[in-house]
């Protein structure tokens, strides 16, 4: 009983450790249960509003302190998704019997005083494009309806180990291939914030969930900007990580992937704080030996000397950027100098021959991610500046179907509009983005670039933004009702 008794508080404390890496506010993290005067155990503290609006960190740790049991959280969510999701169409998976019956037994577990995951009871959401055990990975294709999944997929299962409760699977388009979430099988998907404006894709469906309150963590995958472009569109935070930081693999699909898409492609986490999508990164990157592409590196690196020094990425004179992007890099820029962060310009560039000489209107001379070198991109230029800041899109966020209206029309929103997303995932790079402002009451974001497997300087970076600019969805919210 003795080292039973050591195991659990031992795990108990880990379990609080790796909650404050992640960013919890003070507070979030649950305190040991006290007596009343009675001698009744007082019951731990609620985190405010509902339990739909939590953050995954606080979420976690109000379940594990007894503060709510995961069958309570999980019907907030369920309840959430019955209000909003005909509407939106997000997702298109109801696991609602499935999720009821997980929380049950990890209230059961709980009980029992054993070991918690770090998503113990969580609820959350998987992209239809990934294998999900006993299920079609439909991927936007009714064609696909005979591959049913063997098992579950690496990131599946690491979420599902860490305790998290998977509540439906979010809508993708055919293939994942299109930077807007509409397809034959399950339809389109809209903006909570605007049903005028796309949901963005392929992972729109899970950016449109998060936002709107169902589950506290989405999953989904970015092969040219499919985390960043929905966290910009449906305003909340995400991590593209480095290739081979989280394991990926369906033992559905009938044939390997293209080695280009191998090395592009990355799973990662969306959700509406930074701290949750710090929080899932740790848990989808524990190794599974089925992809030999994973890479045991270390989730937090070295601490830059001194302030770190932000460049603000200078942009192609052939984008025309629209006032209010300019307005939210300015803004960016201004919260990472309020919050100690050194912004510098110039000397990154040129030092490395990678700047032109020409300046964007209202943008100080810094880094030109749109003609970047690989070789010196991916070794010299991140030792001396860590962190590039960048626009996700340079113009407003277009229609839910603008892709639609020609094949120019698709030219034009993929390199001249999100170009600063797509060469990310050529580069092998890790990219967060974090929401910064509202413009006409959407969304606009912004995309910090760091060395390979520097995620964690990418979401200090979002972390220090977040701080001042705050949680956007706290507004959506209230406009939903």
């Amino acid at each position: 009983m003795a080292k039973k008794a050591t195991k659990n508080k031992t795990a108990k404390k880990a379990a609080t450790r790796a909650a404050a890496k992640s960013g919890a506010r003070k507070g979030t993290v649950a305190k040991p249960v006290r007596k009343a005067a009675t001698g009744k155990s007082a019951k731990p503290p609620r985190p405010r509003g509902p339990a739909w609006q939590w953050s995954a960190v606080e979420t976690a740790a109000a379940i594990r302190s007894g503060a709510i049991s995961a069958v309570e959280t999980v019907e907030a969510h369920l309840e959430r998704m019955r209000a909003v999701n005909p509407k939106l169409n997000a997702v298109v998976v109801d696991l609602s019997e499935e999720a009821l019956k997980a929380a049950h037994a990890a209230d059961k577990q709980r009980a029992k005083g054993g070991a918690l995951g770090l998503l113990h009871g969580v609820p959350i959401t998987i992209k239809e494009n990934v294998d999900y055990e006993g299920r079609p990975n439909f991927n936007g294709v009714p064609a696909n309806k005979g591959l049913v999944a063997p098992s579950d997929a690496p990131v599946v299962r690491n979420l599902k180990q860490a305790g998290a409760i998977v509540i439906g699977l979010t809508n993708t388009p055919e293939f994942s291939f299109r930077g807007f979430t509409d397809n034959p099988l399950h339809g389109l998907t809209l903006n909570p914030w605007d049903p005028d404006i796309t949901c963005g894709g392929s992972s729109g469906g899970a950016g449109s969930a998060v936002a709107a309150g169902i589950g506290t963590i989405a999953h989904g995958n970015d092969i040219g900007g499919s985390l960043r472009w929905p966290a910009h569109c449906n305003g909340v935070a995400t991590i593209k990580p480095t290739q081979g930081r989280i394991p990926a693999f369906n033992a559905s699909a009938t044939a390997e992937r293209p080695m280009l898409a191998h090395l592009m492609s990355a799973q990662g986490p969306l959700a509406r704080h930074v701290a949750d999508v710090r929080l899932a990164l740790e848990v989808m990157s524990q190794r599974d030996p089925r992809d030999p592409w994973w890479v045991p590196a270390p989730l937090v690196g070295e601490k830059p000397k001194g302030p770190i020094k932000v460049a603000l990425a200078k942009i192609p004179a052939d984008m025309d950027v629209d006032p209010s992007v300019s307005a939210a890099l300015r803004q960016a820029a201004d919260l990472v100098e309020i919050l100690g962060g050194d912004l510098q310009h110039g000397s990154f560039l040129h030092h490395h021959g990678l700047v032109g000489d020409d300046v964007a209107p209202g943008l100080p001379d810094a880094v030109d991610v749109g003609h970047l070198d690989l070789a010196d991109t991916v070794a010299g230029p991140f030792e001396d500046y860590p962190i590039v800041l960048a626009p996700t899109t340079v113009k407003p966020t277009p229609g839910p179907r603008e892709d639609t209206v020609s094949a120019e029309r698709v030219r034009e929103i993929f390199w001249g509009e999100i170009r600063f997303i797509s060469a990310i995932n050529v580069l092998g790079l890790p990219g967060a983005v974090v929401p910064v402002a509202l413009h006409d009451g959407k969304p606009i974001g912004v995309q910090l670039i760091a060395g390979r497997y520097r995620e964690d300087l990418a979401l200090d970076a979002a972390a220090a933004i977040e701080k001042r600019a705050g949680v956007l969805t706290r507004q959506l919210w209230e406009k939903m009702g």
